[in-house]
């Protein structure tokens, strides 16, 4: 599978391997059918801060797995109010905890006041395996959470490394403006003269046998 991770809600997305062999853009329109962000809506980034082209391959690009995964994010998330799904996520996950904590609890309390039997031993073992898998669950949705966490803290740092480097090649460009700009004033009398004199350079020329 492709893994693509959406940064502003923090969701793991996959999507067929096949797609690697197509274009960025494809994917984008794949993307838009699963997640409802329109192809406009999309900026794709890999760890490092690249860029996804939409004319160049997914394959080019050595991301796309679970650990590596090609950053999503949503424009329009970005324009409006913060993401709510990612708090609904860890709110329905702690609601589920203190439920399963209440229910464990009482079955406690009732079997304190069981007699001294087989039977008793029994439902107190069944008990304490249950504890077992309650906690197994909330120490595997406790990885998930801060994995997720993890896979956002590299996604903006993708981020803020892309914008690093516009803004890098951006004051390259503008040193090389100013640059030229400076020989332009430097010499744009002799260019100005060039430009007045060319009537009378074509009218010599034409003087040329």
């Amino acid at each position: 599978m492709l893994y693509i991770f959406l940064v502003d809600t923090g969701n793991m997305l996959q999507v067929d391997m096949n797609l690697a062999v197509e274009t960025v853009g494809h994917l984008k329109s794949v993307l838009e059918a699963q997640t409802g962000i329109p192809v406009a809506q999309q900026i794709l980034l890999i760890s490092g801060g690249e860029s996804c082209d939409e004319e160049e391959k997914v394959c080019k690009y050595t991301a796309g797995t679970d650990t590596n995964p090609i950053f999503l994010f949503s424009m329009s998330a970005l324009e409006d109010s913060p993401p709510q799904q990612q708090q609904s996520a860890i709110q329905q996950q702690q609601n589920a905890m203190d439920t399963s904590s209440e229910r464990l609890k009482k079955k406690v309390d009732s079997a304190l006041s069981l007699p001294d039997a087989s039977s008793t031993v029994a439902i107190r073992a069944a008990i304490a395996q249950e504890f077992v898998e309650s906690s197994l669950s909330t120490a595997r949705s406790c990885e998930t959470l801060i994995h997720d966490q993890h896979l956002q803290h590299q996604g903006w740092s993708a981020v803020i490394a892309n914008l690093e480097d516009t803004a890098s090649a951006l004051s390259k460009r503008t040193e090389k403006f100013t640059a030229d700009y400076k020989v332009y004033l430097k010499e744009r009398h002799n260019y100005k003269a060039l430009v007045e004199a060319f009537d009378d350079d074509i009218a010599l020329l034409d003087q040329i046998p």
